[in-house]
């Protein structure tokens, strides 16, 4: 199962190319809305009070949370690369071929073609909000019945993290903690449709392109 890359604000967002593009527009809309409203709670994605307020508006946007946690990850070796650590954080949330495609993402960000690094390095500046802190979100987007679904998780690392290729630094777990917080949702397609489309294009009106490099949505 392929997936394809979306650039939302200040999450690296993945969706299976076999899902229909208007669900991927949803999605992109509703993220790029729900991010923006969070972030005048707190700009830190990282933190209780962003992701509640994540939460809280993405129902009002016809998305059904069907679970939400939070995990403490401890370390146990005395040096590790953070990117090492990912997968064991996401996989209890995702299904074994989600699993294999995370694989081939954190390859790809380890190894990136041209295009790849331009991006990274683009979305790098604008999802770094504290020096010592990245923000990330990994959330295959699959269609089931019709329907999208997505389990998106949120995590945050205390590391220097300067540039996104520091996911792949040894860095002392003395100095490396990691939260992570899921959102498990299912999309109301037609409520979306009817209530919440028409309404939520008006209101980016083309912003959120600006809104991803700049990181400020005025709506």
């Amino acid at each position: 199962m392929a997936t394809q890359l979306v650039a939302v604000d200040q999450s690296i967002i993945f969706a299976d190319t076999s899902v229909p593009e208007a669900l991927v527009d949803a999605y992109k809309y509703t993220q790029t809305f729900a991010q923006a409203v969070a972030r005048k709670i707190n700009p830190d994605p990282a933190t209780d009070e962003y992701f509640k307020a994540m939460t809280e508006e993405l129902v009002k946007l016809a998305w059904n949370v069907t679970g939400a946690g939070k995990l403490d990850y401890g370390l146990q070796q005395n040096r590790i690369r953070p990117a090492d650590i990912v997968k064991s954080i996401l996989n209890p949330y995702l299904s074994a071929d989600q699993q294999r495609q995370l694989a081939g993402i954190v390859d790809a960000i380890q190894q990136p073609d041209t295009s790849m690094t331009g991006f990274l390095d683009f979305w790098w500046k604008k999802a770094a909000t504290h020096a010592d802190k990245a923000n990330m979100a990994f959330g295959p987007l699959t269609q089931r019945e019709n329907s999208a679904n997505i389990t998106m998780i949120h995590y945050g690392f205390n590391f220097d993290a300067t540039s996104w290729r520091s996911l792949f630094v040894e860095s002392s777990s003395a100095s490396l903690q990691v939260v992570a917080r899921n959102l498990e949702m299912n999309l109301n397609l037609a409520m979306y449709n009817s209530q919440v489309k028409d309404s939520i294009i008006a209101k980016l009106a083309g912003k959120e392109a600006a809104h991803i490099a700049n990181t400020v949505l005025d709506l």
